[in-house]
């Protein structure tokens, strides 16, 4: 999803989705850290060829008038007591819920909601060493780049690495590479790597969350919580069902109305201003015309267990089928 520039804030802005960490808002200027990086974001790959960002700047502390899940790429930590991320974070005003990007073996400091370990060096280096070492109940990316990231060797490795050292969750990530990131990356990579590049299928998201639930790690991160009131708590977590529902049913090749049409109640569910949860009690959710035949059938049965077995069943077919 392409981002909507806010110019008031400085930020851009995404629809939370599962496939793209739930974020929502993301600073356009930021003092970027060196080397290779992962935009969760945007889903591209960052500062391949070793060249410094010349962006500049660091976002504002002040958050009051975000809700969602705000985005802090990686940081450069140049000593400066005022624009270091871990004083940003600490300094933190609005409450908003903020996920920091981080490299295995880098330490946080301050508060975070949700903290994304970028595995992308390690697997460009061939260092599995360093995956071992991520803390206990970790999230990470795992970046998919034809000829590279993409080997099933690799995945059956790197997934056991990840959880012997007691990870969470790895997400598979498909990044959209530019003609020069390809560039860059056949050098990396040596013969055999181009036509993998430049002519070789997309890995497969599905294909590696089936290696990473093996190895009993969670394949899609958890959205926190977030809502000014219960009322928007309990809308925003059926509107993440609803998102994750209708991004599995389109994966999995099902009908593309109705997985769109659960995807429109998702966009439709997050910012509401109905009690979707009283509605379902009073079995008045069909007043909503935004609503299809499975959206409605999710919510109403999720008001009521806090679970879905529409849910239950997507996950499971594109897990384990």
């Amino acid at each position: 999803m392409n981002p909507r520039g806010q110019r008031r804030t400085g930020l851009s802005q995404y629809l939370p989705e599962p496939a793209r960490f739930w974020i929502s808002h993301a600073p356009r200027k930021w003092l970027q850290a060196g080397g290779s990086w992962t935009d969760l974001g945007a889903s591209k790959l960052r500062n391949l060829d070793g060249q410094h960002d010349t962006r500049t700047g660091f976002p504002s502390r002040d958050t009051s008038t975000l809700d969602g899940l705000f985005y802090l790429p990686p940081i450069a930590l140049d000593g400066d007591e005022d624009s270091t991320r871990d004083d940003w974070l600490s300094e933190l005003e609005g409450g908003t819920s903020v996920l920091v990007q981080l490299q295995p073996g880098e330490t946080l400091s301050a508060p975070a909601d949700v903290v994304v370990y970028d595995l992308l060096r390690p697997l460009l280096s061939g260092n599995l060493e360093e995956l071992a070492f991520l803390p206990t109940s970790s999230l990470a990316v795992w970046p998919l780049i034809p000829g590279l990231t993409d080997s099933v060797d690799l995945w059956e490795r790197g997934c056991k690495s990840l959880a012997d050292a007691g990870a969470a969750c790895v997400q598979p990530l498909t990044v959209e590479l530019e003609a020069s990131d390809r560039r860059v990356l056949a050098e990396l990579g040596g013969e055999g790597v181009f036509d993998a590049l430049f002519h070789g299928a997309q890995p497969s998201e599905r294909k590696f969350s089936q290696y990473a639930v093996k190895h009993g790690l969670a394949a899609f991160t958890p959205r926190p919580a977030s809502g000014r009131s219960p009322r928007e708590l309990r809308n925003r977590r059926f509107a993440s069902d609803l998102a994750l529902a209708g991004e599995l049913w389109l994966r999995l090749e099902r009908s593309v109305s109705v997985g769109q049409g659960l995807l429109q109640a998702a966009r439709q569910a997050e910012n509401t201003t109905h009690d979707l949860r009283g509605l379902a009690f009073d079995g008045n959710l069909g007043v909503l015309s935004w609503l299809n035949a499975e959206s409605v059938s999710l919510i109403a049965e999720a008001a009521v267990d806090e679970e879905s077995s529409l849910l239950e069943v997507l996950l499971n077919e594109y897990l384990f089928g």
